[in-house]
């Protein structure tokens, strides 16, 4: 296998049958300098002969896809600015809260660059509806104002987006999200379910379903379309911000124990996303072990210092603000 991709680095690899096995090997290099970005191995059933290509695409591409925009990330910062067009500006939108963290500079970054993105190309679907997502997200993670104004422009942009184009399932993906967090759920899902019909392996859309699912009080079909859309983007950036979302849903359902197993992983996957500090300290308080959760909650305020008990009220709801007033006061 050889091919080339749009940001100058190639994929090859080969396909050997061993015994009852095909395995596939693939390399990302870049071209320039012939360095090995990441290498993967595949291995799938040959009886699922039907199956077998779009498991390895599938498989290749959940692999690949941080290393491509990591890729393209670090090419974009080694250009000079005036070098940099739509597509870099997007990839830098993209990449902002991954290289920064959780905070305000982060998202005011990521909606700068998408803004830039299509401005430069007013035809940009893509960058519009991220910026629409990110700026619901900063409302809702408190690094954003909640006001009218930011639901307001969040909504032109997706409206916009989608406009421009409806066929593209990250338009949809994106679009859909940001609508459903604003509160247009019935709609939000109908075009998150059109996202996945485009592209039944976006790990995005699953997500954002399952979570639009959950807010609509279908609790099932929350979690088992959060899980799935993790399971199938196992190197997936955004796993961190995913599982805290997973965690509070496992929570909601009262199934305690697998809401912590998902909360600590997500904080190992993202050490700088403070959300899910606040979950495992409240998850903790539920379960009776008050001096963990101490600890948890400096954590959760040592990674954002600006932390305060009207955010958590505000990302984690009323009860679980109160609940962590006492520990709050302690220091």
């Amino acid at each position: 296998m050889h091919s080339n991709s749009a940001c100058d680095t190639v994929v090859e690899g080969s396909v050997r049958s061993i015994g009852d096995v095909v395995r596939v090997t693939a390399q990302l290099i870049d071209a320039a300098s012939a360095r090995v970005l990441w290498s993967g191995r595949f291995e799938a059933d040959p009886a699922q002969l039907v199956d077998l290509q779009d498991d390895i695409a599938r498989g290749v591409i959940s692999e690949l896809e941080p290393e491509l925009t990591r890729a393209e990330i670090a090419l974009i910062h080694r250009l000079r600015p005036s070098n940099v067009g739509a597509w870099g500006h997007y990839q830098q939108g993209v990449g902002a809260v991954t290289l920064i963290g959780w905070t305000e500079e982060a998202i005011r970054e990521a909606r700068n660059k998408l803004r830039m993105a299509y401005q430069l190309d007013p035809g940009f679907a893509e960058a519009e509806a991220l910026f629409a997502l990110w700026t619901v997200l900063g409302s809702t993670t408190g690094l954003l104002p909640s006001t009218s104004d930011i639901v307001e422009e969040a909504r032109i942009a997706a409206e916009h987006a989608l406009s421009l184009d409806d066929g593209n399932t990250l338009v949809l993906g994106f679009a859909g999200c940001a609508l459903a967090d604003i509160g247009q759920l019935e709609r939000g899902a109908q075009i998150l379910l059109r996202a996945l019909e485009i592209d039944p392996s976006n790990a995005q859309a699953h997500v954002a379903l399952g979570v639009t699912y959950g807010r609509m009080g279908r609790s099932d079909d929350s979690l088992e379309r959060m899980s799935y859309g993790m399971r199938i983007s196992p190197r997936d950036r955004r796993l961190g911000f995913w599982g805290w979302a997973l965690g509070c849903r496992l929570m909601k359902a009262q199934r305690l124990e697998e809401a912590l197993e998902e909360t600590l992983a997500s904080a190992r996957r993202d050490p700088r996303l403070h959300l899910s500090r606040i979950l495992e300290a409240a998850l903790l308080l539920e379960m009776g072990r008050e001096s963990e959760a101490r600890i948890a909650v400096a954590t959760a305020r040592f990674i954002r210092s600006r932390l305060s008990l009207q955010e958590v009220a505000h990302t984690h709801g009323p009860r679980i603000g109160a609940r962590l007033d006492a520990l709050w006061r302690d220091g």
